[in-house]
């Protein structure tokens, strides 16, 4: 981390970093002080959630990091990731029988609503919905947007799931396809 600081430190422009915590772990919310120590001892400054150049945001899609997170963080730089939670994908994706998957995908929804509640309390500013959750939950993204939450919609490699992002005012997305997803926006600006 302290490289990937030095990194943006240099770039000499302003830079966003999002820091995404990865979930379940063993350790509870070790990873998440050791990085908030880390970047205090660099200069961050938490209530603007800067490091010089650099405006630096946090996701997860653990509703416990969110919270452990907002003590310090402001919400505006707090991302919840949610995710369209699917039997049949859970099923797929874990090679688990039809039972074991079905209260696998029960667990993961109730994560899921947690962190849904993070967002419409306005604890998470920032709201990191799916491409897939976007489109099956439209009403729910537009009270986030009602509601004035930012949105990081993530993995956009499509144009069809780009175009859905403009329709809904989208102000950031994640991709595997940067110079494609860069060409299609500079194209929709035209």
């Amino acid at each position: 981390m302290d490289e990937l600081v030095d990194i943006l430190l240099a770039a000499g422009r302003p830079i966003g970093l999002a820091i995404e915590f990865k979930h379940s772990n063993p350790f509870g919310d070790d990873l998440e002080e050791r990085t908030l120590k880390l970047l205090l001892r660099r200069g961050w400054l938490s209530q603007s959630s800067t490091l010089a150049n650099i405006q630096i945001s946090f996701m997860s899609f653990d509703s416990g990091a969110m919270r452990y997170l907002s003590r310090t963080v402001p919400a505006a730089h707090l991302c919840q990731l949610i995710a369209e939670v699917d039997v049949a994908e859970v099923l797929k994706e874990l090679g688990l029988g039809a039972l074991a998957a079905a209260g696998a995908a029960a667990a993961m929804q109730l994560a899921m609503d947690d962190g849904v509640r993070l967002l419409n309390d306005g604890s998470a500013g920032l709201a990191g919905p799916g491409v897939a959750y976007l489109r099956a939950q439209p009403a729910q993204a537009q009270q986030w947007l009602d509601a004035g939450r930012s949105f990081r919609v993530w993995t956009v490699d499509e144009k069809a799931g780009l175009e859905l992002c403009i329709e809904f005012g989208v102000q950031e997305v994640t991709t595997n396809r940067p110079a494609e997803i860069r060409a299609l926006l500079d194209s929709n600006r035209r």
